[in-house]
């Protein structure tokens, strides 16, 4: 090998190093745009996630907060290190991708089952983070657990503006995540209260991602030695009965959920009540007419508890749904009977 091809080949590498530097660079810079490969990133760095919920070709602010803050070289450097950050884009023009018609290519067919899988997965994020606004913007745990929101408003101008923000919420910041590295490492009834003490740091807005790690509770302390274990069981019961209403339209089932709580004996007579009178909520939002049903487990709900303060709206409910079916059988005994004489 000559002098002139070691030269080369040392240059080739030198090259290959500064572009595997400048691409580790890129990547560290970027804003995840997969929540889950962020989550990845940051449990595998034991970061906390900057997520940003975004509508740039639509919201004005979104793409206002990203020129004067975001993007910039200032964010990348003095806030961006400490986060994996992350970017959840609702796109206008690319959501319209979603919908193809008959002349449309294979290729583009795919592509508009990919973007309708991949907004679905957004969609749900959208609800999960109770996203009311854009932009909207959150510091979350590497799990994925809200740490801090923070606000927008068209005052946040610079990356010193979105500095005061983030300062302005260390103290909850260190605090809930104090609560989950304190969860993590207990067990048993330790644990148990150490995910009820994250509970109840948590927005109350927010606490619904934390359901899969609550749940554990009841099964933590089998003997309620804390006495949580009534609250989680009423808890899990909300979720058991939202997933059968949302995934499978099943009403009674729901109810069904409500009132078989009612057969635990940790569960406190309030609550019990609560439960009841959720069930019959429910039943009322979604339309049935079956009042007989609905007033049953009202007064069921009464029962348990009647020198509760609950106990006067829950009457005052009972009336206006016996004044509903009355009016309802009255409408139907007009349009069934027949037309007097003229």
């Amino acid at each position: 090998m000559n002098k002139k091809h070691i030269v080369l080949t040392g240059m080739a590498a030198v090259f290959a190093a500064a572009m595997l530097m400048l691409a580790s660079c890129s990547q560290k810079d970027a804003w995840n745009t997969d929540f889950d490969t962020a989550k990845n990133i940051a449990e595998k760095k034991n970061k906390n996630i900057f997520l940003l919920f975004s509508g740039e070709d639509w919201d004005e602010h979104s793409a206002a907060l990203k020129a004067s803050v975001l993007n910039t070289k200032e964010f990348k450097k003095q806030i961006a290190p400490s986060y994996v950050l992350a970017v959840v884009e609702l796109s206008q023009s690319e959501y319209a991708r979603t919908v193809v018609d008959n002349s449309a290519t294979e290729e583009q067919k795919k592509e508009a089952e990919r973007l309708t899988a991949e907004y679905a997965k957004k969609e749900a994020l959208l609800q999960q983070y109770y996203v009311e606004s854009f932009p909207a913007m959150y510091i979350l745990s590497p799990e994925g657990y809200v740490l801090a929101t923070v606000p927008y408003s068209e005052t946040l101008t610079s990356v010193q503006d979105l500095s005061a923000q983030l300062e302005s919420q260390q103290e909850i910041i260190s605090t809930v995540s104090d609560a989950i590295a304190t969860a993590k490492k207990a067990s048993g009834t330790d644990k148990a209260v150490a995910l009820d003490a994250l509970y109840e740091l948590t927005q109350e807005n927010f606490r619904p991602i934390l359901t899969d790690v609550v749940s554990e509770i009841p099964a933590l302390d089998p003997e309620n030695v804390t006495g949580l274990v009534g609250k989680y069981e009423l808890i899990n019961g909300y979720a058991a009965a939202i997933e059968k209403l949302m995934k499978d339209n099943d009403i009674d089932g729901a109810v069904r959920v409500f009132t078989g709580l009612c057969d635990s004996s940790n569960i406190s007579n309030a609550q019990k009540q609560e439960a009841l009178y959720t069930a019959a909520f429910m039943l009322a939002r979604t339309g049935s007419q079956d009042y007989d049903t609905m007033t049953s487990l009202l007064e069921q709900a009464i029962a348990f508890e009647p020198e509760n303060d609950i106990v006067k709206e829950i009457e005052t409910t009972i009336q206006a749904i016996q004044d509903m079916k009355k009016k309802i059988l009255e409408m139907q005994a007009g349009t069934e009977a027949p037309a007097g004489n003229s």
